[in-house]
């Protein structure tokens, strides 16, 4: 243990600052607590324990999935080869699982960490230690944001699993909204000023949807971290098996912004994955076009609902959501590791 004014034993270097801030949170939080299993081991899920595993990160219910269809559709994803599984981990301890945790991948260098759990009487050092080894392999496959996106329930289980974010260095930067509409059954194709060309390419639109992020209000700790090439590469991964539409916006023949669209035939909606104008074409009443050009695709697809999310702290873009009739359903916490933050 590390305290201030304490001395290192002989033959070892001083620990930083850091180092003794982060022992002295653990001694806090861990003070009382049930001791790290001696025998504990941190290792990869095997394939029979995918289903348990999934089940357990997703309810909080560590007993068997049985029907549980969002653990289906992740296996079923995941034979597919749009979602990696290669570290959902394991916490062992006396030839039984103590604990798991989730890191998730994604192509455009992000790292997804789902919800940690341990089994009751389990040290939450446990955690530490998963959360740690999945840290180490997001750095070493390259991941330069990871990020953890959390419901804002007050259970004991998502207590636990906000402390142990923070024990290893991560912190809370805004709240998202989740936010929706109903589409209606009839919507006729909006007027306006604005042209929507699909056909362009990747590069070209990456480009534009970089010129967007700049004062856009949306996680401005982020912006920066990744190119537009690696927004596009995340955003075509989530819509890898569903319709989507990818536009470049213009007016007058000049490129003013991008929409970003992807359906989910299995829960009939629509999402926009991303919009955004152009600095100098902004507050002209532009982003109502966007959203009912959205809306109309959405209808095409047999969509229902229309869906977003939005930083809760862009209060241009809530209001502008708000008028086009898109309400909150939920909210949920975006960490990301301190070190990685950008200017906001």
């Amino acid at each position: 243990m590390c305290l201030k004014g304490d001395d290192p034993p002989p033959g070892e270097c001083p620990r930083s600052e850091d180092q003794c801030s982060l022992e002295r949170a653990e001694s806090a939080i861990f003070a009382g607590m049930p001791v790290l299993p001696h025998d504990l081991q941190i290792l990869p899920a095997t394939a029979g324990e995918y289903s348990h595993l999934l089940h357990w990160i997703l309810s909080a219910d560590s007993g068997p999935a049985n029907e549980d269809p969002l653990v289906w559709e992740l296996l079923d994803r995941h034979r597919r080869g749009l979602v990696s599984l290669d570290l959902l981990l394991q916490a062992v301890s006396m030839g039984k699982i103590v604990g798991t945790a989730w890191g998730q991948v994604l192509p455009g260098r992000i790292g997804i960490i789902w919800p940690v759990r341990l089994a009751a009487g389990i040290a939450p050092q446990a955690g530490v230690e998963l959360l740690q080894s999945i840290d180490k392999s997001f750095d070493r496959q390259g991941v330069v944001l990871p990020v953890s996106v959390i419901d804002t329930e007050t259970t004991d289980a998502m207590a636990l699993h906000r402390n142990l974010l923070e024990i290893v260095g991560y912190e809370p930067q805004t709240r998202l909204q989740i936010m929706s509409k109903a589409i209606a059954s009839q919507i006729q194709q909006p007027a306006g000023p604005l042209h929507f060309l699909s056909d362009v390419d990747c590069p070209f639109l990456a480009g534009i949807l970089e010129q967007t992020e700049v004062e856009s209000g949306d996680i401005p700790e982020i912006q920066g971290i990744r190119s537009g090439s690696d927004i596009l590469a995340t955003f075509e991964q989530e819509a890898e098996d569903s319709p989507r539409a990818w536009y470049v916006v213009r007016h007058e023949g000049n490129p003013v912004g991008c929409l970003l669209l992807a359906s989910n035939l299995l829960s009939e909606s629509c999402s926009i994955q991303y919009m955004g104008l152009l600095p100098g074409f902004r507050a002209r009443g532009w982003g109502r076009l966007l959203v009912d050009h959205a809306e109309h695709w959405g209808r095409g697809q047999n969509a229902r609902c229309l869906r977003l999310m939005v930083d809760s702290r862009n209060q241009r873009a809530t209001r502008l959501y708000n008028k086009c009739g898109l309400q909150i359903d939920h909210e949920q916490q975006f960490w990301m590791r301190a070190a990685d933050v950008r200017g906001t």
